[in-house]
């Protein structure tokens, strides 16, 4: 028997996946329906609408797929990042995150408030980061590299490439 909250978890996941893929606004309801193989009123019953579905989308997309270590170096975090990608399935998606970050303005309130919360979380871990002893510059310079790591990945450059990105080490 499946549990309420391993159910939950498998219909927000296949709900990330269509958000990764088309975007808050390119996604349809009906997506959503096909994809989590759940009905409409079932949907609408739980989360209200798709905007409730994104929102609880999104936090359980962050709780999951986001965590951060703390003591997790810049250089590990952007590797870990490249890991992710590299596991992901052959057809290549943004993080919900990264996608997420060019609808901001279209964006659920509760939604938008959670994205940058998040980036600033993460913005925070870069900087703190054990080698990043607080140099705000270089947990900038980190963040957007490990986004930008992502794009570029979703755009098609080989992993190779990007790995060595990461790999850079400070001399």
């Amino acid at each position: 028997m499946v549990t309420h909250s391993k159910d939950r978890s498998t219909v927000l996941a296949a709900a990330a996946l269509v958000f990764r893929a088309h975007g808050y606004l390119g996604t349809s309801v009906q997506q959503l329906v096909t994809a989590t193989g759940r009905s409409r009123s079932s949907l609408y019953g739980t989360y209200g609408d798709k905007a409730g579905l994104f929102s609880a989308t999104l936090r359980w997309y962050v709780q999951n797929q986001l965590a951060i270590d703390a003591t997790e170096t810049t250089s590990m975090q952007l590797r870990r990042s490249l890991d992710a990608l590299r596991s992901s399935s052959s057809d290549v998606l943004p993080c919900l995150v990264v996608r997420s970050c060019s609808e901001l303005a279209d964006l659920p309130p509760d939604a938008a408030e959670l994205l940058m919360a998040t980036m600033e979380r993460q913005w925070t871990a870069f900087i703190d980061s054990p080698d990043g002893a607080g140099a705000e510059r270089r947990g900038t310079v980190a963040l957007a590299l490990q986004y930008g790591l992502a794009t570029l990945f979703a755009a098609g450059v080989p992993l190779e490439i990007l790995q060595d990105t990461a790999s850079a080490e400070r001399k």
